[in-house]
């Protein structure tokens, strides 16, 4: 998928299209509550903003995410703006120290949230 996104051009739709064809593969079992899926099973879960107009829906996709092991961690990237190589590293690394002490990390357009603190 990151390849795909690294093509350039419409990378935002590129990444779309790759990740509904890795939902296909990797299905989240709450798609219906919160549109995700499994880019790596278990581990990486990228989806769509966890927020909603009406509070209680908002709450429920929240607590799916909460129940599924994950915590809150900002990263914020502008919107139309790019981030410089320091801030994209300090990501990566967020996202491989949390899968690397298993806890479920979820990426969406609104930043990055990460597994259970420790």
């Amino acid at each position: 998928m990151l390849r795909a996104a690294n093509l350039g051009d419409d990378a935002d739709t590129t990444a779309a299209i790759a990740g509904q064809l890795s939902g296909a593969v990797h299905p989240w079992e709450f798609d219906r509550a919160l549109h995700a899926w499994w880019v790596e099973p278990g581990a990486l879960l990228a989806g769509e903003y966890p927020g909603h107009a009406e509070p209680t829906a908002a709450h429920a996709e929240l607590a799916l995410l909460v129940d599924a092991g994950v915590r809150h961690v900002r990263h914020p990237i502008p919107d139309f703006d790019v981030i410089d190589t320091d801030d994209c590293r300090s990501i990566i690394e967020t996202i491989k120290r949390e899968i690397a002490d298993d806890r479920p990390v979820f990426v969406h357009a609104g930043g990055v949230s990460a597994g259970p603190a420790p």
